[in-house]
């Protein structure tokens, strides 16, 4: 399976499968942040590095006890690609990114 991220609005061709990984969209998600992390991040209250600091301890705490929920997103049929998709203009500063290392990390 191969992993991509994009923005809200995205629209699928082909076997794509999207995840609204988005506290506001879908706050039941194992992959979404909390809201004061995001509240935080873009009030300029923690840095980038902090977002990412809280965001891996969060993943892990959740993997702990939600493992079931990751292995599920990671079952869907091998020949479709999985977009994670959030409303953050900057990939390079979205958890989308940060959540698609993590599902990386638990393919292999």
């Amino acid at each position: 399976m191969i992993i991509h991220t994009a923005r809200i609005g995205y629209k699928p061709k082909g076997n794509k499968v999207i995840l609204d990984i988005t506290i506001k969209n879908n706050p039941l998600c194992v992959l979404s942040p909390t809201w004061k992390m995001v509240k935080d991040f873009k009030n300029h209250k923690i840095s980038w590095d902090d977002y990412k600091k809280k965001y891996y301890k969060l993943m892990t705490e959740r993997y702990k006890t939600r493992e079931k929920e990751f292995r599920n997103i990671l079952n869907i049929p091998e020949n479709h690609i999985l977009v994670l998709v959030c409303f953050c203009r900057d990939k390079n500063k979205c958890h989308r990114t940060l959540a698609k290392k993590i599902l990386d990390s638990l393919l292999f």
